[in-house]
């Protein structure tokens, strides 16, 4: 039809939990800017994952912080696996490959949210995977540790193994780290030095 449609008439007869994300607090009140940086989409299950900055998804305003996902079928908001925490949580990158949403932004602990008082969560900073058949996080690799860590962007390999990418603010790898399939820790894909002649060349190949 070339032009763009709601997912879900929030109207009635339909009156669905439609509304997206917002900046409410759960008091009524509005105190930041919702932004969505990411989507992923999981056919199988027929979900849409949401990730950005914001504190409430749906027309209820639930308080959801930065990671939602909307169910295209029953047109509901919910958390993802109990949420995400941190000082300032949010995502920048979703990636849905074999079964597993990966998750990349800046955030401290997943499976739970910062006003969870009695959940303990996982701890992996910047980074986490979310298994979508058993609703349970892994940490990958332990996270990325660092001040002021931001994975901006995410891509994984396809296969039995699986080989997880990062780029970002990650000052520990120059920008950009790996993950290989059953690996316990991030390293650095490459090191560039001004001296060699390995790294990018002015072709940017």
């Amino acid at each position: 039809q070339n032009r763009w449609t709601a997912l879900c008439d929030p109207l009635p007869p339909n009156r669905c939990d439609i509304l997206g994300v917002g900046g409410d607090t759960g008091d009524g009140s509005s105190t930041r800017l919702a932004v969505v940086y990411a989507l992923a989409v999981h056919a199988d299950s027929a979900r849409l994952f949401v990730g950005g900055v914001f504190s409430s998804a749906g027309q209820s305003r639930r308080f959801v912080d930065s990671l939602a996902v909307f169910n295209l079928i029953t047109n509901s908001w919910s958390r993802v696996g109990g949420g995400i925490a941190g000082p300032n949580p949010l995502v920048r990158s979703l990636v849905v490959q074999s079964g597993i949403l990966y998750v990349g932004g800046s955030f401290s602990v997943v499976g739970r949210q910062n006003n969870d008082v009695f959940r303990e969560g996982i701890v992996s900073p910047a980074v986490a995977a979310y298994s979508l058949s058993t609703g349970t996080w892994s940490a990958l690799g332990g996270g990325i540790p660092g001040d002021d860590v931001v994975v901006y962007a995410l891509a994984v390999s396809s296969g039995v193994r699986p080989v997880v990418y990062a780029g970002g603010l990650i000052p520990a790898y120059t920008g950009l780290a790996t993950l290989a399939f059953g690996a316990t820790k991030w390293s650095s894909v490459c090191t560039l030095n001004a001296s060699s002649s390995e790294g990018l060349d002015n072709d940017g190949g």
